[in-house]
């Protein structure tokens, strides 16, 4: 993307084209985690970002944050569990937050590794309501995602069985975290996910 759209757009194919992408996970944490002002900001001002976590003070603050800020791209952030179906599930809050999933963390294999204990240790577990990302972009008119990333912790499988209608119909890329190892108790495995994006 580094080579080719910066010339695209300087070329002016780009501006009659607007680029979506759905970020599940998106609490920033980090300063790449400010998703306009990095890579994607090529595509600005035509650029539209929907970001979802399940912490709702991360969604005001990244909120918050951008009306600070002098943006030319549109971007907000939905306080949202995303999953495979509408329901509810149980949310595990790990003391490192950013090892919070909806699954449990399997305590048995982290121990074999130093330094990950503590941050995986889940401090409370709550009850959350869960939607896919078919039925917000469906109840949000929202027509089409272009591009889907997904950080959380072994959920991603997930997401993606609940964004099928968008897979199949808009999505140009998707980028994931995925592990070959159970950091968290059934999660799925990128040999679940492959043959699922296959």
């Amino acid at each position: 993307m580094t080579i080719f759209v910066p010339k695209l757009k300087e070329k002016g194919y780009l501006k009659d084209v607007v680029f979506t992408i759905a970020i599940v996970g998106s609490r920033k944490m980090r300063k790449e985690d400010d998703y306009g002002q990095g890579i994607w900001n090529t595509l600005a001002p035509n650029l539209v970002i929907y970001g979802f976590d399940a912490d709702e003070d991360a969604c005001i603050l990244a909120n918050e944050n951008l009306q600070t800020q002098n943006i030319n791209w549109q971007e907000k952030h939905y306080p949202l569990g995303l999953s495979d179906k509408e329901g509810e599930k149980t949310l595990y809050v790990t003391k490192g937050v950013d090892c919070s999933s909806l699954y449990s963390p399997d305590n048995e294999f982290l121990e074999r590794f130093s330094g990950f204990q503590e941050h995986f240790k889940v401090d409370f577990s709550v009850e959350i309501d869960v939607t896919t990302i078919d039925a917000f972009c469906e109840q949000e008119k929202i027509n089409n995602i272009d591009f889907l990333s997904l950080d959380i912790q072994g959920a991603e499988l997930d997401v993606l069985k609940g964004a099928t209608d968008l897979l199949n119909r808009s999505i140009l890329g998707v980028e994931l975290e995925v592990e070959f190892a159970s950091m968290y108790h059934q999660q799925p495995l990128f040999a679940d996910v492959d043959p699922f994006l296959r």
